[in-house]
């Protein structure tokens, strides 16, 4: 049972190339999560069986008070988790599972199956005027982690990697393993059609921001004369919305047309979400403006990180200028990083091995 947070759309994404090595090793995969995440993965996955786990979900501001957010979600998620703990002894009796995958869900973890825990954040960043509460947060976050029977990052070990501090600054657990960049994409040598002066915006993440940047784009599109299309990442939406002008809508597209839309775009507007990264780094995709989502401090890290390293261009939502990153395209050289799908397979393989094991010695 695979099992993402339904905090934007990425986690969810990142589990399909998951989903689909594990149907490939033989497992029979049931999804369980809820919202826009579980409306992607039945439309990407669509032979396989579905299960609505609601999980939690936070409202970002749509200013930047954060801080008074924060004990609030603390208070909800420590529900959340103790709930998601009480249901998955039930879930996993109920569909006899013998492996739960959970994608940053820190109560899905039993004695009755093996259990998996997915993060790219061993610590957490947080903001300035927090920024000496990292070190208990990642004791926190370590506690819940040795929780499951494995950790896996989805990232590279060593020095070139994608998530810099956030899992490559304290000791890892013990029970960590390094599973390469996912994506549902595939790595191909396409040369980009640098002279496209197109424009693709890819929304995602919580709201209401989502549908803050939605209109900040498009009030700036709608001024120029650049052909743009904009995914809103909204695939529970039926309809998408009529074309505006230069712009063009879509709820959601599948993977292979996203794709094709990736490739030949002048230049990628985005969140920079860890899994939206890993999407741009297997496409190869160097002409790309990250917009952080206002507040969510693990994306302006990123964000910050990957422009200071030359690899993408960045702004602040506050001071986003439409016509700003057409004239710095040929500045950035992409992310650079291997895609290494052996270390996936060895984690799958591992799993099965140690499930063949127990039956046997029983």
């Amino acid at each position: 049972m695979v099992c993402p947070l339904n905090w934007g759309l990425g986690h969810a994404a990142r589990c399909i190339p998951i989903i689909h090595k594990l149907q490939l090793a033989g497992f029979e995969v049931i999804v369980a999560a809820d919202g826009r995440a579980l409306a992607l993965l039945e439309e990407e996955c669509s032979d396989i069986k579905s299960i609505t786990l609601p999980g939690f979900s936070p409202d970002f501001p749509s200013g930047r008070n954060l801080i008074l957010k924060i004990p609030g979600w603390l208070c909800s998620l420590s529900w959340h988790t103790f709930k998601e703990h009480q249901d998955i002894s039930l879930l996993v009796d109920e569909h006899n599972i013998d492996v739960v995958i959970s994608d940053n869900r820190f109560g899905l973890f039993t004695k009755k199956a093996k259990c998996v825990f997915i993060t790219h954040q061993v610590m957490f960043k947080t903001p300035l005027p927090l920024k000496f509460s990292e070190p208990f947060l990642y004791r926190i976050n370590r506690f819940f982690i040795n929780k499951f029977d494995v950790c896996w990052i989805p990232d590279l070990p060593g020095s070139d990697n994608l998530s810099g501090d956030l899992s490559h600054k304290y000791p890892l657990p013990e029970n960590a393993r390094f599973i390469g960049l996912l994506s549902r994409f595939q790595r191909e040598k396409v040369a980009e059609e640098i002279a496209d002066k197109s424009v693709l915006a890819l929304l995602s993440g919580p709201e209401p921001q989502r549908t803050i940047f939605e209109g900040l784009i498009i009030g700036q599109l709608k001024k120029t004369s650049i052909p743009a299309t904009i995914v809103r990442g909204t695939p529970s939406e039926l309809n998408s919305k009529e074309p505006v002008n230069n712009v063009s809508l879509y709820n959601h597209l599948l993977t292979g047309e996203l794709a094709g839309n990736i490739r030949k775009a002048g230049f990628v507007i985005c969140r920079s979400g860890y899994s939206t990264l890993m999407d741009m780094a297997v496409l190869g995709k160097k002409a790309v403006l990250l917009v952080p989502t206002p507040g969510q401090t693990e994306q302006e890290y990123l964000a910050k990180r990957l422009h200071k390293l030359g690899w993408m261009n960045y702004q602040d939502q506050n001071n986003f200028n439409i016509d700003k990153p057409a004239n710095e395209v040929g500045e950035y050289c992409g992310i650079n990083l291997p895609t290494d799908e052996t270390l996936l397979d060895m984690q799958i393989e591992a799993l099965r091995i140690s499930l063949n094991h127990g039956s046997a010695s029983r």
